[in-house]
């Protein structure tokens, strides 16, 4: 089978390799879409050594191992990229969401990834879907960290709520913030990211913001500030951000920094942390959730898939058409290999 591996500076090279064996609980699917991840693009800019890569998958189960129920050959599924352990002191508490020792993607013995033709992934990582295309079913592992960022915000009806990062999770989490009664959205980019502009404005926004045009200030919000804060952009701009937030305001935060742009520590004002009443939460979908609360709205119109989709990736010209997607700040907004 053909799978794609990467190293820096953006060295893609497509291998012939042989599908991995099947174990007991695992399940082989052939690949019909895998989205390209910020991860992904990062994994191409820094990584050291070749590696696969990809974890935004859709497909067609192909095989199961012998002591697998959950699905069977034919099945539509798209793929959290790992799960709880359903045995673990957490899950048995209740608290799935903190429990990160589930079999992964990641850490089951890696041998390929999505951007592949097949993969041989943990049962617990495939969840079955209809009514949506492979490309769109892609996307549901990135909703579903949206979802996550969305739930630890936890914004309420009738709350003003600032987007800062218009890429997929921003904008998941902006459709999210307006499907549940958000009162204001402001959404902030830097300029010159056209479709996420547009995208941001057609899911709820009420005003799109460059910072790099227009300083952020309190004067440009209604309430004087606003009450939940979706930070999807580098830790740098968090300390001038919390300057925006109201009394007992929360930022919900996803995001890891980097040695390279040396934004992995910041300072603020801990005595307007205080006096405030300020809080940060992070979010970081390990495990992966909520698919089928993401399946449910999109089957109900209520996130149209398609929208996000401004690329598709082939295979046999991955290179190409991955730099053809980033070198398109206008107009991109996400790629997706197709087969």
């Amino acid at each position: 089978m053909k799978s794609v591996f990467v190293k820096k500076p953006f060295q893609f090279d497509v291998r012939e390799i042989p599908i991995p064996p099947l174990g007991p609980h695992d399940v082989q699917v052939r690949v019909k879409a895998c989205g390209l991840c910020g991860t992904d693009v990062r994994q191409a800019a820094i990584g050291e050594s070749f590696a696969p890569f990809g974890h935004e998958v859709a497909g067609i189960v192909e095989a199961i191992g012998s002591a697998v129920e959950n699905v069977r050959p034919g099945d539509d599924v798209c793929l959290e990229s790992g799960t709880f352990d359903r045995f673990s002191d957490l899950s048995r508490n209740g608290k799935v969401d903190l429990d990160m020792t589930g079999r992964s993607m990641f850490n089951d013995g890696i041998e390929t990834m999505g951007f592949a033709e097949h993969m041989v992934v943990p049962c617990e990582c495939c969840v079955k879907f209809s009514g949506l295309t492979y490309a769109q079913a892609s996307l549901i592992e990135p909703l579903g960290v949206a979802y996550d960022l969305w739930k630890v915000t936890g914004v309420e009806l009738g709350e003003d709520v600032l987007v800062y990062g218009l890429g997929p999770i921003g904008l998941f989490a902006l459709r999210l913030a307006r499907l549940n009664g958000a009162r204001r959205i402001y959404a902030v980019n830097r300029s010159g990211r056209d479709a996420r502009d547009a995208l941001a404005l057609a899911w709820g926004a009420d005003a799109v913001i460059h910072p790099d045009e227009t300083p952020l200030t309190r004067e440009m919000f209604e309430k004087g500030g606003v009450d939940k804060v979706f930070m999807t952009a580098s830790p740098a701009v968090m300390p001038d951000t919390m300057a925006l937030m109201n009394t007992g305001g929360v930022m919900g935060f996803i995001g890891i920094g980097s040695d390279e742009l040396g934004d992995r520590r910041i300072a603020f004002d801990m005595r307007f942390f205080h006096d405030q009443k300020l809080q940060i939460r992070a979010s970081n979908a390990v495990p992966a959730l909520y698919f089928p609360a993401c399946l449910a709205l999109c089957n109900a119109g209520m996130i149209d898939m398609q929208a996000m989709i401004s690329h598709k990736i082939r295979l046999d010209h991955f290179a190409a058409d991955v730099r053809a997607y980033l070198d398109d700040r206008k107009g991109a907004l996400k790629a997706v290999m197709e087969l």
